[in-house]
């Protein structure tokens, strides 16, 4: 049995060094934000997520359609660090929900999931409907309303 190495096809795409977007202005004010929400806030969001099943059901049938343009328009790279800024949120927010009940940890699942589908979306918001990137910042809204009204001269 030989050990040779396996020659993997590596598309140019792959190998091209990350060409940053634009600053998103959005984006960036949705990270910060959940990095500053406190937990009570992410189970707050949670409990409101799974108690409208049929929006949720709407906001998970989008994800693929989010996943398939971050695919066809090569921003798989940016949507990495997108889903490490809000999987390092979560974690800084909840402390790995250590000790926490099980309706806790799927309450701050469901928020975690949710986050990652409103940061993707407006990554990928120039190439999605308006009302898509609007549903999957629903959960958010009222954090990011504050967070305006603190700036509000």
């Amino acid at each position: 049995m030989s050990l040779a190495p396996i020659a993997l096809p590596i598309s140019p795409a792959v190998c091209r060094p990350f060409q940053p977007r634009a600053q998103d202005p959005e984006l960036n004010r949705l990270l910060a934000t959940l990095a500053e929400l406190p937990p009570a806030e992410w189970l707050s969001i949670g409990r409101s997520i799974l108690s409208d099943p049929d929006t949720l059901l709407v906001r998970r049938a989008l994800w693929p359609v989010v996943d398939a343009i971050i695919d066809r328009r090569n921003l798989r790279l940016a949507a990495w660090y997108v889903r490490d800024a809000i999987d390092t949120a979560v974690l800084v927010a909840t402390g790995g929900m250590s000790g926490w009940s099980r309706d806790n940890r799927c309450a701050c699942a469901a928020a975690h999931a949710a986050a990652e589908g409103a940061a993707l979306a407006l990554l990928a918001q120039e190439f999605l409907e308006c009302e898509a990137v609007t549903l999957l910042l629903a959960p958010f809204t009222q954090p990011l309303a504050r967070v305006s009204d603190r700036k509000a001269p």
